[in-house]
């Protein structure tokens, strides 16, 4: 049991340490695979994953952003935050991208996306197989 909470506590310090070095306004992002949504009448989306059995509901903003990056692979941050700001005028633009950061932060931890972080130019990620990679850096040096 001991040696299960050492690896758990190594592969939170992993996560924060990718986390700590990920510039999310810099990646480009897809939808993970697999997933199961269905849009709702009031703008929200339901998400399943049958790979972790997660359900979420994603608010009508979060949603627009996961339909983005649906229909256009490979999305740049700028260009989410450009179209939100077509959606929402009213709204400031650094309010839209400091909430975008967090959504598709949010998005990507969950599962729900892949981003390529520059280090492979064709290599979309998840969020797990980050941590796997931080691992093996650590395991290198």
């Amino acid at each position: 049991m001991k040696i299960a909470e050492a690896e758990i506590k190594k592969l939170a310090q992993r996560a924060r340490e990718y986390m700590a070095r990920l510039d999310i306004r810099s990646s480009r992002f897809v939808v993970a695979k697999g997933l199961k949504y269905r849009k709702e009448h009031d703008g929200r989306i339901l998400c399943f994953s049958p790979v972790t059995g997660k359900i979420s509901v994603l608010n009508p903003t979060m949603a627009a952003i996961y339909e983005e990056i649906s229909k256009k692979p490979g999305l740049k941050f700028d260009d989410i935050v450009e179209s939100l700001c077509a959606m929402y005028p009213e709204t400031s633009y650094s309010k839209i991208s400091h909430d975008t950061e967090r959504a598709l932060t949010w998005l990507f931890i969950n599962g729900y996306i892949k981003l390529n972080d520059g280090n492979d130019e064709e290599k979309y990620i998840s969020f797990m197989e980050a941590i796997l990679r931080e691992g093996l850096k650590n395991e290198e040096t």
